[in-house]
């Protein structure tokens, strides 16, 4: 669906981790080998800055039958100074010879020098082993010193990266940090693609990735219904309708009539909802109830519409409730053939109105609310489910000698 709806760059993540990943590689590349996904369909596999991520991700490539240039390479380090030291400190001790016991006392300085020096040697080692397309960049890129972040996309693009990128990983950027940092970080690399790629723990994961290419970057990163870690990315579908209605920005070729049908698939196979007044997508972005609203929609769409239902494959829809007016009552029995007589209508208002009411002190969500949550609940194992399976396996491996 997503080569189908006009995906240009599709993020497969780590093929090495996980049998599943490696699957979801091989089924994109042998579709586009076929023809059932568009031949121009970009495919990012992620690594971390290492030798192994890099080997062991072209091995599942070369298993596969393909060759190692028919994807681009993500190689990411981290850029925040938090990271740098205490995320990757020891990592960058051991790599470098330095006992762990110098770990907090080398200054931010040495581990920021020996980051670079990490990355830039993956980035020359994934070119000598084949890569042609190499996508890089550090974590944390909100929280890290703006000049360190021009060092690393000058220092990757010399090493043999492509394309730099830079994150908000925890979702603490605002616009207007965004309208600042985003140009100087551009300048770094005038020439280079910069990739900007957004959390949305503010709720304004959209709407920073819409500044930011209002500032200098060319290439965004989403996900389908936002989902990701935390308060998951941008989504796809809010970025897409600011730039379109916003500033009538609209993406080659991409088809917004499937985006409510690409929602509702990504809902079946995740298990994850949206909630219903989701912009662009949810069940009720197009539903009316009010009488003043109702009467206005069946005047004209737009005195409470901006965005055309049709532009997102959908169709205005109309809820009959205690908010309702007799104009809308009126429109429902005349599609249905029935003369609105004022007395037919005034009654059956009335009667809507006594219905709706009724069923709401009657209703009883608890079992449901506790259903739901117990469902998302179970989409991934608990602790206690982890150390069961701990124990069974070495209940297991003592039985076996």
């Amino acid at each position: 669906m997503l080569s189908d709806i006009g995906v240009h760059i599709m993020d497969v993540g780590f093929p090495y981790v996980s049998e599943g990943e490696r699957e979801t590689l091989r089924l994109v590349l042998e579709g586009r080998k076929r023809g059932e996904l568009r031949a121009d369909l970009e495919v990012v596999c992620m690594m971390r800055s290492t030798k192994g991520d890099i080997d062991a991700t072209m091995q599942v490539i070369d298993s596969l039958g393909h060759k190692r240039d028919e994807v681009t390479y993500f190689v990411f380090t981290s850029a925040s100074d938090l990271h740098v030291k205490y995320k990757l400190g020891k990592t960058l001790l051991h790599r470098e010879g330095i006992p762990e016991s110098e770990w907090l006392e080398l200054p931010v300085s040495h581990y920021r020098a020996a980051n670079l020096r990490m990355m830039c040697d993956a980035i020359a080692y994934a070119r000598s082993q084949g890569a042609t397309s190499i996508e890089f960049g550090g974590e944390d890129g909100s929280r890290a010193d703006v000049d360190y972040i021009a060092e690393i996309h000058r220092e990757g693009l010399k090493a043999g990266g492509t394309r730099p990128s830079t994150p908000d990983t925890v979702g603490c950027y605002s616009p207007y940090a965004v309208r600042e940092y985003i140009p100087k970080i551009k300048a770094a690399a005038p020439d280079a693609p910069l990739v900007v790629h957004f959390h949305n723990d503010l709720g304004i994961g959209a709407w920073n990735t819409v500044t930011a290419l209002g500032s200098g970057a060319e290439v965004f990163t989403t996900s389908v219904n936002g989902i990701g870690e935390r308060t998951g990315n941008a989504p796809m579908h809010q970025v897409l309708l600011q730039l379109r209605y916003l500033f009538g920005i609209e993406i080659p070729n991409f088809k917004y009539e499937k985006l409510r049908d690409l929602a509702r698939h990504l809902e079946r196979v995740s298990g994850i909802p949206v909630q219903p007044t989701e912009p662009g997508i949810g069940l009720n972005v197009f539903s009316h109830e009010s009488g003043i609203h109702t009467a206005g929609m069946l005047i004209h769409p737009a005195i409470y519409q901006f965005i055309p239902p049709a532009d997102m494959g959908a169709k205005v829809e109309y809820v009959y409730g205690k908010h309702s007016g007799a104009v809308v009552v009126e429109h429902a029995l005349r599609g249905a053939g029935i003369t609105p007589e004022p007395k037919l209508v005034a009654r059956v208002l009335e009667e809507v109105k006594r219905i709706r009411e009724e069923r709401a002190e009657r209703a009883d969500f608890s079992e449901f609310h506790r259903n739901y949550y117990e469902h998302l609940g179970h989409l991934g194992l608990t602790a206690a489910e982890v150390v069961d399976i701990a124990r069974a396996i070495s209940a297991d491996s003592k039985a076996k000698g």
